[in-house]
């Protein structure tokens, strides 16, 4: 995975005079919170194009256990970071000295991830956690940057469930190097001065309430001003962010002269690829070539967090970070005659939307592009089982920067449409005289789906791991488990397709000469979103999808049904369920469907979304009863 410079959001710089304590918070700011921040101010000043200091210091009321996480502080340093001062400092709830920690008893530790072969992070920490509330905590700090690359965004409010009381940030600079912002859900309250030949920008806010996490509340809804330079110096590589397309150049220049392939590789990938006309069938034959000859590891270092490494190294050690691998994939594609792009993504969940007026660096991750004529594919080269050009939920419907010859170009990675995203059952449950079951059940899970509970992992493991999956999460009263078999489809659209043989002898529920049975056996939908009188976003469903289940149930001739429910249809703007049953010769049929879609919708609506799901919840639960024949 691609370096993050590791940079706190909590930045604060005040005036040591000013003493605010709990009595100063407003009761709008305390109610439901974990902490108040009563001061939270900061400033990054530029020096020159690779240097810049950032001052901080931060107050904060802790007024609860909850809160107790905002009385540790973790400063990450390396090479190109030095923490020049970090004092630590807690206070009563009166603003009485209880402990200012010593240096010494402030850790320093390494902070190499476990992925990681090469990294030289390391972590300074200020823990001034207590048990009893509320009390106050005092950080202030000063750190050093050999670079200028990332500039700290700013979070007017840092987290939810906590009120700010003051918040200030600024930005300061010589002439030419004036920092590029943008404002984000919250008023922009910018002020701009010349002093000392200096440029400095100002933030400053006051009262903020607390924000309360909503259900499908939309990705990214803190306040927040975004910075980038407007030009840098990393390492001896200077770049700027006056455009996406010049973004794209820099990156280009950092992958100059390490594409050679070695003799043997070229012979390979032409012997492997010749037999093919198609650009998909030949980047399919290296994406499974670089599968099966390689591995993941982390290098993040400097500049090596942005260069990838020459193809030579990967071809003498077989292993390489996600910016090597997926640059070594691109030059075989190249040898095979095949266009790709070096591609930045944002992976795994809320990733951010880009704008094409403000370019920044919000990325984490490597991917390749091949524009295959238009139909476009999309490789994890990074994993030794993700099939190919499948992208799903850890890199699909997202922002991406393409790096072509002519420099940065924004794109998007794969949008997966409910149709696609389904889960289909069908099972045959054959039951005794005595109420005791046998069933043949088969579930294929496809699109996004095909992550479900990670399966799409657990395709790849033994029996073991296998079986363990399908005991936690195929239920059935009395499920005991007889027989299985899993086969994994790596298609573009990829699918999982179980197959398990089961019995039973708790299907039925016995209420004096009844037996009941709730027919949905394996897909019960359980979910009800929170209720949320007040809602402050819209509703927000990142995934749509389809749930088909069709189950046969053979009962004996000594049962019948005392009544059949009707049938259940839901329409909604947010999807549709239907469910029937049917009984005909001792047949019991039940068929069901669910439909998600995804999208926004006006939080005015979330009554009626709420509403949608418990419908399906009630249906869900739906039982029949059987009379036996006397």
């Amino acid at each position: 995975m691609r370096r993050f410079i590791i940079l706190l959001t909590l930045f604060h710089f005040f005036n040591a005079t000013c003493q605010l304590t709990v009595s100063d918070i407003p009761d709008e700011l305390k109610n439901g919170a974990d902490a108040v921040f009563l001061l939270d101010q900061g400033e990054f000043t530029i020096t020159e194009d690779d240097r810049a200091i950032f001052k901080a210091k931060q107050r904060i009321a802790i007024l609860n256990g909850e809160g107790g996480k905002f009385a540790i502080m973790r400063l990450s340093y390396d090479k190109l970071r030095k923490v020049k001062s970090f004092d630590a400092e807690r206070f009563d709830r009166y603003g009485k000295t209880i402990k200012k920690l010593k240096k010494s008893e402030i850790m320093d530790v390494s902070a190499i991830s476990g992925f990681s072969i090469y990294e030289d992070n390391r972590l300074k920490i200020a823990d001034l956690r207590q048990p009893e509330y509320p009390y106050i905590v005092e950080f202030e700090y000063e750190v050093e940057y050999k670079y200028l690359y990332y500039i700290p965004n700013w979070y007017p409010l840092p987290d939810d469930e906590v009120g700010v009381l003051r918040s200030s940030f600024k930005l300061v600079s010589p002439p030419g190097f004036e920092p590029r912002y943008k404002v984000e859900n919250i008023e922009d309250r910018s002020k701009k001065e010349v002093l000392d030949g200096r440029v400095t920008v100002s933030f400053n806010y006051e009262n903020l309430v607390p924000y309360f996490y909503e259900s499908h509340q939309p990705r990214n809804v803190l306040p927040v001003i975004y910075t980038a330079p407007s030009k840098f110096n990393f390492e001896g590589y200077q770049g700027d962010f006056s455009s996406w397309e010049s973004v794209g150049n820099w990156q280009n220049v950092l992958n100059e002269g390490r594409d050679n392939l070695s003799e043997d590789a070229k012979m390979e990938i032409q012997a492997l690829t010749e037999k093919y006309s198609t650009d998909a069938e030949k980047a399919r034959e290296v994406y499974e070539y670089v599968q099966n000859n390689t591995r993941y590891v982390s290098i993040q270092l400097g500049i090596g967090g942005f260069q990838p490494f020459a193809n030579s190294v990967v071809e003498e050690t077989g292993y390489g970070d996600c910016k090597a691998l997926s640059f070594y994939t691109q030059s075989l594609l190249k040898q095979a005659g095949v266009e790709s792009y070096y591609t930045w993504v944002y992976a795994g969940n809320n990733p951010p939307d880009l704008d094409p007026s403000f370019p920044i660096d919000r990325f984490n991750h490597i991917i390749l592009c091949v524009p295959n004529k238009g139909d476009t594919l999309w490789l994890e080269c990074t994993s030794q089982t993700n099939p190919f050009g499948y992208a799903g939920r850890f890199t699909g419907n997202r922002d991406v920067l393409l790096i072509t010859e002519g420099g940065g170009k924004l794109a998007r990675t794969p949008y997966y449409p409910s149709e696609v995203n389904t889960q289909i059952t069908t099972a045959q449950i054959e039951v005794d005289v005595n109420l005791n079951s046998t069933a043949n059940i088969n579930i294929s899970y496809a699109g996004l789906q095909y992550e479900n509970g990670n399966i799409n992992h657990v395709a790849n493991q033994g029996e073991d791991d296998q079986l363990k999956w399908i005991e936690k999460n195929i239920t059935a009263p009395g499920f005991q488990l007889t027989d299985f078999d899993l086969r994994n489809n790596r298609d573009i659209i990829p699918s999982v397709d179980l197959s398990v043989e089961f019995e039973s002898s708790k299907l039925f529920n016995s209420v004096g000469n009844r037996y009941f049975i709730q027919p949905n056996l394996f897909n019960r939908n359980t979910y009800v979103p929170d209720r949320d009188s007040d809602r402050r976003f819209d509703i927000s469903i990142n995934m749509g999808y389809v749930d088909s289940d069709s189950l046969v149930f053979k009962i004996p001739e000594q049962l019948r049904p005392e009544f059949l429910p009707e049938p259940t249809n839901i329409e909604s703007e947010f999807g549709s369920y239907s469910s029937n049953l049917s009984y005909e010769n001792g047949v019991l049929t039940y068929v069901r469907k669910v439909m998600i879609k995804d999208g926004t919708f006006d939080k005015e609506k979330y009554e009626a979304f709420r509403n949608f799901r418990k419908s399906i919840v009630r249906a869900d639960k739906q039982k029949i009863a059987f009379l036996k024949k006397t």
